[in-house]
């Protein structure tokens, strides 16, 4: 029975292992922007363990490219229905982009399957940087493509709490206004935080770890999250920068301008 293999491959190591198993239809990807250039694959096979079927990713601070996804000829079935919900697993909780073919029934799918294609929610393109979308817009209609994206899994709409009862749980600049949902205020701070990551991802100790650990256990708290519980997350993001990293004062400081202006920019 085909199956994924329980492994990633880089972009030559995949290519090297398809050619293998497959020298009369050699693996082959038009030539793409270094931003599509995709860098950890999965690979289906069949059951004498050969190279049926390839999908690959490229992840970025506050995305993840997805695509190269190929079959061989006369393969068994099953390919998206194997590969997809084992990428899903795999990558962390956020935004999906992609290009896809440009024929209504591949739109029809992908928009079933959560893709927004031809109706792109505005709030879904201001989570992520414009120069990207722009990028990869010119891209799709240079090469007669659609593209998409696949928001991140939706966190429950909370209300926000009263202005001064969340600058006094997170210690931020008291002049800061809360966006209309508390979703949308958890997408500006993570966003702002992996902003920073060059700051904060320093190559020693653990703490750039321990922030994007508590950033996934945001992502996947679900509906049944109480705001007591995503409020002391947010505190320990807040207490790992300010006390933990030698100019944690200043970085604070920091991250407080870039979650005003993401604020600003998200409802312009």
């Amino acid at each position: 029975m085909p199956k994924v293999l329980d492994t990633t491959f880089s972009f030559e190591e995949m290519k090297r292992k398809w050619n293998l198993d497959n020298p009369d239809e050699p693996y082959s990807r038009p030539s793409v922007p270094s931003w599509y250039d995709l860098d950890t694959w999965i690979i289906r096979i069949d059951d004498n363990r050969m190279t049926i079927s390839t999908t690959g990713w490229k992840e970025y601070p506050e995305y993840i490219m997805v695509g190269g996804t190929q079959s061989i000829s006369d393969s068994p079935k099953g390919h998206m229905s194997d590969l997809i919900p084992f990428r899903s697993k795999l990558l962390p909780n956020k935004p999906l982009l992609a290009t896809f073919t440009n024929a209504p029934r591949w739109i029809e799918a992908n928009e079933k399957a959560g893709w927004q294609i031809t109706n792109i929610n505005p709030d879904v393109l201001n989570s992520i940087p414009k120069k990207i979308i722009n990028d990869i817009r010119d891209y799709a209609e240079k090469n007669n493509k659609a593209w998409g994206i696949k928001p991140s899994s939706e966190l429950k709409k909370w209300l926000m709490m009263e202005p001064p009862k969340w600058m006094k749980i997170l210690k931020l600049e008291k002049k800061f206004t809360p966006l209309d949902e508390m979703e949308d205020w958890i997408q500006v701070f993570i966003n702002s935080i992996y902003e920073m990551q060059g700051k904060l991802d320093r190559g020693t100790g653990n703490n750039w770890f321990a922030i994007t650990n508590i950033i996934q256990a945001i992502s996947y708290m679900g509906e049944g999250a109480e705001h007591k519980d995503i409020m002391k997350l947010l505190r320990e993001i807040i207490e790992i920068i300010e006390t933990k990293y030698r100019d944690g004062k200043q970085l604070k400081r920091e991250l407080n301008k870039i979650i005003q202006r993401r604020k600003g920019e998200r409802y312009q």
